[in-house]
């Protein structure tokens, strides 16, 4: 697999529920049944289309411990990783809350380090 790591972004109300359960999954993923998830090159651009002048957690995703297949697509002009089954929490590696500037965009730069 060519992805380091894998990134969800919720409201943190989102995951107090999602917390709760025994798999990670996005509000989305009972309705539309797959999980959208970003790499880190994509996570600015996908978090600033998403959400805007909220506190959000974006959460980190070990894609090596997630058993579900895994297919990129694109929607809305923005690349997406799709896992397409559950993914359990121990895939999770962590939670980063991410706050807004003054004009409620986020900027974050994800690198990858070998």
């Amino acid at each position: 697999m060519d992805i380091d790591l894998l990134f969800i972004a919720l409201k943190k109300s989102d995951w107090r529920e999602i917390s709760q359960k025994e798999t990670i999954y996005s509000p989305e993923f009972l309705a539309e049944g797959h999980l959208r998830t970003f790499t880190g090159e994509q996570a600015q651009n996908v978090i600033n289309k998403i959400y805007s002048g909220e506190e959000i957690l974006l959460i980190v995703l070990d894609p090596l411990r997630i058993q579900a297949p895994i297919k990129h697509v694109k929607v809305d002009g923005l690349k997406y990783v799709e896992v397409m089954g559950e993914v359990t929490k121990d895939a999770l590696i962590d939670k980063i809350t991410l706050k807004p500037n003054k004009d409620g965009s986020y900027s974050l730069d994800v690198k990858h380090f070998d």
